[in-house]
């Protein structure tokens, strides 16, 4: 029997309820940027933008405070302060293959992403140590449709 993973990240009940409790706002990610909705004052603001590269998913680190996501055609994931002026990106895994998933386990200070390549789901501490691959699979991919 094959077996496919699909890693849904369903941001926005997740962080409509988060953002709703705290300050009014939904992070979201489009194609090329990420971006925050006020639903106070009805605004979408541009926080990041990435120009050509691809993401397909973004996470929040609620206890640290970072957004991360995954730079398909940079094989890495990089992290930037939130709430922040300053979205100096930090890398915080290198040379994976085409990751196209990433959630955050902020109460274990774990990341877990997929590498759509190698077919891997992979964990790392929160800093990017002590990377893991914890299972391979036949084509994984994000489901981001469902």
């Amino acid at each position: 029997m094959e077996v496919q993973v699909w890693l849904c990240m369903c941001l926005l009940i997740h962080y409509t309820l988060h953002a709703s409790c705290y300050s009014g706002k939904l992070l979201f990610s489009t194609f090329s940027r990420i971006m925050e909705f006020d639903f106070d004052t009805y605004s979408a603001t541009v926080l990041l933008e990435l120009g050509s590269t691809s993401k397909y998913a973004i996470d929040y680190d609620y206890q640290n405070r970072y957004i991360y996501f995954p730079r398909y055609s940079y094989d890495d994931i990089v992290r930037f302060a939130y709430p922040s002026s300053n979205t100096t990106l930090q890398t915080v895994v290198q040379s994976t293959s085409y990751p196209s998933g990433i959630a955050v386990d902020s109460t274990n200070d774990h990341l877990y992403w997929v590498d759509d390549y190698r077919g891997q789901l992979s964990r790392c501490n929160i800093d990017g140590s002590n990377v893991t691959v914890l299972s391979t699979f036949i084509n994984p991919w994000v489901d981001l449709y469902r």
